[in-house]
């Protein structure tokens, strides 16, 4: 089952995802007009429409508060004088009923984090209502962009969200080849694929280990802590950052230190065995009916709702749907054809379920990285590096922008789920704005509601199996 969402505004373009791909179309509507329209969902809305204007919800009732049909969040959310809130916080003013209680947790966290305020409404030990808002970093990424060219760019891009660098970094890339029509060749296609699928495994395995500290299940914790250097040493093998910091690059990608082919391929068994290591830990895990019993039927996000909402990634297949853009790409359907097929597991939306899935990705990207090991021609991916810059110049020259600027988009599927890039280029292929929306500005909002009658102590847990971005969101 699938549903026809709309994920992104940009300048006179609207773009559409149906479950597996997102589709470019003009747009000449007023935004306004989108308020009503269920196809675009009310978060959406607020971060590319939204203003920053201190909230006021005295005069409106819990029940409405607590509500998240769109009839009440435009209540909420939207003000004819006013206009629509965005997602950033500069203050809320509440009335609760004298049985209830709020408390605000951030902007600063106890612990290594960055900064996002959480305000909680009570009653009991039960949570009737959580407003998550953020922007307090203001880094002012989109302006820095204006004016770049896209060797300029890249450093900027690829910095937005550490922890998934590459996942931003072939998105910009595949703005710009969409922009010049430019076919990547397959082994490109591989090593691309290579990267992000280990990028997935190394953070899919800090959260299942982050879940299990959660709980109190620290044998797991410890597991997932040491052995997640596993997959992030492979990737500073082939790009010399830990994170593949610079690694892909629009038309050709790079590769550290040339190593041999014999060096390459003595990893493939090494994956094998790095990942019976760490599913026995995983599968006992599974099989321990504590654990189970302990996130099952915590923090659920319906089938409809990940639907409706423009879910992505885990948060959205955990649900029981289908959606995720890899499914377009030839390259899974080859090498993995098995990758999407139906899950082992029941999976209902819950922690549980974002748990079980993100055990059975690392399992399935594993034997994805080993079959395009195989099957890449690294000798391309070496002779490309050393051409970088007289094939960009050689790309560059033989189509040209026209004076108004010309604009192009690109995604690509991160561990957390679709991420979204669309820029206006002008004639010397510089940006002139850019639009930039990560899968965490739709999925924070299903946060909200998976929190709603669950216990307050129960809510880092759920926080956990979303692992959110506060980066991907504060531009």
């Amino acid at each position: 089952m699938s549903k026809q969402v709309i994920v992104g505004f940009f300048e006179d373009r609207m773009y559409r995802f149906d479950s597996i791909k997102i589709h470019e179309e003009e747009n000449l509507l007023p935004w306004e007009s989108y308020l009503a329209n269920t196809m675009a969902p009310i978060s959406l809305l607020r971060f590319n429409f939204g203003i920053n204007r201190t909230e006021d919800f005295s005069g409106i009732d819990l029940s409405t508060l607590r509500s998240y049909s769109r009839k009440d969040q435009l209540k909420v959310f939207y003000d004819r004088e006013l206009g629509l809130k965005d997602i950033n916080y500069s203050g809320i003013n509440l009335n609760v009923p004298e049985d209830h209680y709020t408390h605000e947790v951030g902007p600063i966290h106890a612990g290594v984090i960055e900064p996002g305020h959480f305000r909680f409404i009570v009653k009991g030990d039960h949570i009737q209502s959580l407003m998550i808002r953020l922007g307090f970093q203001h880094r002012k990424i989109l302006t820095n962009l204006n004016g770049l060219n896209f060797i300029k760019a890249m450093p900027i891009i690829s910095g937005i969200a550490l922890d998934t660098t590459t996942a931003y970094s072939i998105c910009f890339a595949r703005c710009l080849e969409n922009l010049l029509d430019f076919k990547i060749t397959r082994d490109e296609e591989l090593y691309r694929l290579i990267l992000l699928e280990t990028e997935r495994i190394a953070c899919n395995i800090g959260e299942i280990g982050g879940i299990a500290g959660d709980i109190g299940y620290y044998p797991l914790l410890a597991v997932c802590s040491t052995e997640r250097g596993f997959p992030l040493g492979w990737m500073e093998f082939l790009t010399g950052s830990r994170f593949g910091r610079m690694a892909i690059r629009p038309f050709h990608s790079r590769i550290q230190n040339v190593p041999s082919k014999n060096d390459i391929d003595s990893w493939i068994p090494n994956w094998s065995r790095w990942l019976e290591k760490v599913s026995k830990s995983m599968n006992q895990a599974v099989n321990n009916s504590t654990i189970r019993e302990r996130m099952q039927n915590v923090g659920t996000v319906s089938h409809e709702s990940a639907l409706e909402l423009g879910l992505s990634g885990i948060v959205a297949r955990a649900s029981g749907t289908n959606i995720d853009t890899r499914l377009d790409d030839p390259l899974y359907k080859e090498l993995a054809p098995h990758y999407f097929s139906s899950s082992e597991f029941r999976l209902t939306g819950d922690v549980w379920s974002r748990f079980l899935l993100r055990i059975q990705d690392v399992e399935r990207s594993v034997a994805l990285i080993q079959n395009a090991i195989a099957s890449i021609n690294w000798e391309n991916i070496k002779s490309n590096e050393n051409q970088y810059g007289q094939t960009n110049k050689s790309i560059l020259e033989a189509k040209k922008i026209p004076e108004s600027g010309s604009i192009s988009y690109g995604y690509a599927e991160s561990f957390r789920g679709n991420l979204l890039m669309a820029f206006r280029w002008n004639r010397h292929y510089e940006i002139q704005s850019s639009y930039i929306r990560d899968p965490s500005v739709l999925n924070w909002h299903a946060l909200e509601i998976a929190t709603q009658n669950q216990l307050v102590s129960d809510f880092p847990l759920i926080n956990k199996s979303f692992n959110l971005s506060y980066a991907g969101v504060d531009l």
